[in-house]
């Protein structure tokens, strides 16, 4: 998927617990010295429509984390 101009890849997927899902957002193009507030911001920009299309609605984040200062992993459950 493409947004604003980057390519990322999403890769959704059940989590151990019943009722949880998996979400990593991998940033496809080369960043050279990214600001890592930012690139959290443009993930969770990718990242939101996908959990919304999961649930059919409405979604808890059970965590998260910024790997590499530019991917994004989320366990979250819908509710």
């Amino acid at each position: 998927m493409r947004v604003e101009g980057r390519l990322y890849e999403v890769r959704v997927a059940k989590a151990e617990v019943e009722g949880e899902y998996r979400i990593m957002v991998v940033r496809a193009t080369v960043v050279v010295d990214p600001d890592p507030q930012r690139e959290s911001a443009r993930n969770w920009n990718v990242v939101q429509p996908f959990m919304e299309q999961t649930c059919k609605g409405p979604f808890v984040v059970l965590d998260q984390n910024l790997l590499d200062k530019v991917n994004l992993y989320v366990r979250f459950r819908c509710t």
